[in-house]
């Protein structure tokens, strides 16, 4: 298939993502009309808790697992990502005959990228993935990046520029997902930055679970409930990852529970905190982490900024983030024409095609090549 030219109207392409909220798999199937990407059908199957929990586990940076236990988890993530395709198959109507590819993020367990072996790891078996569904797979799409010199992350700048990139102003397109992310889209493609700001949905969802508020904040209603510990906040934003220089990415193994309770713990007042107050500070956290990297682009007040991600349905922390550009409306890729939940999903079907294509993706991550043919090809 490589080097071929896709039937863009006929030919169909599904995405898969599971992000740093380990709450379940997003999955698309997509077309290309116009060279722009079209929804067709979408679903998204969260996690039985079974295998929550063992992610949950899995990346907490206290605990330690033995190999087969980690292998096993991989074919299992594989499994149910075979799982979600089908049932996206069977309730879309699609014809398998007219699926190309699908294209697999993965599960990240693990994300080092400042030491001196870096890495960025993702589950869920593509040969699986592959056979289960008789669908050629793409996937490891970071190691490519990552065997460079780059962050591995995030990759989805490229599609956003693609995909929502304008010749009339410059965008923002905001992902909040368990971490957070920025694209930064000059108008006329004159240039392209994209990084993590820090924590997105993770430590407000922890924070939840450890305080019987169920999976997550609602719309942000308990947070909206509480009132932000400002020298709370100062100390969780004084921490080195939020001065760090470009390029940069994080995840759970810097912004978990773990921190947060040796955060909370030095001070009596902040370990006797009201929870809700906690979770207000929290949205703070990442209300403040994202909007004043926004801010130092100096972007033209003409510029325009898109949320996307699952936070984008935490109304609180929206109109958070709002408040900081009274002069710009900050909407949800809704506008753009794809849902909010299922932009990364889109994404990587986007980046499946290009694999196929051999086309290079430009890179935001700081390695020696700023644009790769990113990803593996697994036949079924």
């Amino acid at each position: 298939m490589e080097g071929s030219t896709p039937n863009d109207r006929d030919d169909i392409f599904i995405g898969l993502m599971s992000g740093t909220s380990m709450d379940g798999v997003d999955a698309v199937a997509v077309n290309f009309v116009d060279n722009k990407l079209c929804l067709i059908a979408s679903l998204k199957l969260p996690y039985p808790s079974s295998i929550k929990e063992d992610l949950l586990e899995i990346t907490d940076v206290r605990n330690r697992f033995p190999l087969k236990y980690i292998a096993c988890l991989d074919i299992t993530i594989g499994n149910f990502f075979a799982t979600t395709v089908q049932q996206l198959i069977d309730e879309s109507q699609i014809a398998t005959a007219n699926i190309v590819a699908i294209g697999s993020h993965g599960q990240t367990i693990s994300h080092h990228i400042d030491k001196k072996t870096p890495y960025s790891w993702q589950i869920g078996n593509p040969s699986n993935i592959a056979m289960k569904t008789g669908i050629t797979t793409v996937a490891s799409f970071r190691s490519a990046d990552v065997a460079s010199g780059g962050q591995g992350a995030p990759l989805v700048p490229a599609f956003h520029e693609y995909q929502f990139g304008s010749d009339n102003c410059h965008r923002v397109i905001v992902n909040i997902g368990g971490i957070a992310n920025i694209s930064i889209l000059k108008k006329n493609a004159s240039g392209l930055i994209g990084y993590d700001t820090g924590p997105g949905n993770c430590l407000m969802d922890d924070w939840c679970r450890l305080n019987g508020q169920g999976e997550f904040d609602e719309a942000g209603r308990w947070a909206q409930s509480g009132n932000t510990i400002v020298t709370l906040l100062d100390e969780l934003l004084s921490d080195a990852y939020f001065n760090q220089k470009l390029t940069k990415s994080t995840g759970r193994e810097l912004f978990n529970l773990h921190y947060l309770d040796n955060i909370l713990n030095t001070r009596k007042e902040w370990r006797n905190a009201n929870p809700r107050d906690v979770q207000a500070t929290l949205v703070e956290l990442t209300s403040r982490s994202i909007t004043e990297e926004i801010k130092k682009h100096q972007l033209e007040l003409t510029s325009e900024i898109y949320i996307c991600g699952g936070g984008a349905s935490n109304r609180f922390l929206v109109k958070k983030i709002g408040r900081e550009f009274p002069s710009q409306e900050v909407k949800t890729t809704d506008t753009l024409g794809i849902h909010p939940d299922f932009v990364e999903a889109a994404a990587f079907a986007w980046l499946a095609k290009q694999r196929l294509l051999g086309a290079p993706i430009k890179l935001v991550t700081g390695g020696k090549h700023n644009q790769l043919v990113l990803g593996g090809i697994y036949s079924a």
